[in-house]
């Protein structure tokens, strides 16, 4: 009687999108509901909750990536979506490996830094605020980046990553 919509954005992060609390929770049919469950945690918040869970039952491969879409349901490991995940799991003290992206943590680093270098990472202004989620952990946390990688997180995510301010009505 009740359809979960798992939350894509954040009350922090939102912007004019298809799928939002406002539009998903007046869907109803007869005896039936629409959540949309999540909003009220941003991006990172999510992994960690999934992370909690895994502390339980062990690992498991999580399926993030929009640019292989089809075939074996593998991330690509090179969008800035599964980067940015493998990242996330990183600063929470993960090997990215049992999570689905086979590529150890320095090779995380490395394709991060190309794509931060080539302009690639944070050139969709959407994703900044996600990738500020991850620089406040960071601060925090270093998890298992490496000292220099950690510091061009922060240096990114205090200037160009930087969010831009929205106004959503």
């Amino acid at each position: 009687d009740t359809v979960l919509v798992s939350a894509s954005l954040s009350a922090s992060t939102a912007r004019p999108l298809g799928s939002s609390p406002e539009l998903d929770e007046r869907t109803s049919w007869s005896g039936g509901d629409v959540v949309h469950h999540g909003f009220e945690l941003g991006r990172h918040d999510k992994l960690r909750w999934v992370l909690d869970r895994c502390d339980e039952i062990g690992p498991v491969p999580l399926r993030v990536c929009y640019s292989a879409p089809h075939g074996a349901g593998g991330n690509c490991l090179e969008c800035e979506k599964c980067l940015r995940t493998a990242v996330g799991l990183m600063l929470e003290g993960r090997d990215p490996l049992p999570f689905g992206f086979p590529l150890g943590p320095r090779e995380v680093e490395r394709r991060v830094r190309a794509g931060l270098d080539s302009g690639e990472i944070g050139a969709i202004e959407a994703v900044r605020p996600l990738w500020a989620e991850l620089g406040a952990r960071a601060a925090e946390h270093p998890g298992l980046l490496s000292p220099g990688f950690r510091d061009r997180l922060l240096e990114e995510v205090g200037g160009r990553l930087a969010p831009a301010l929205i106004s959503v009505r």
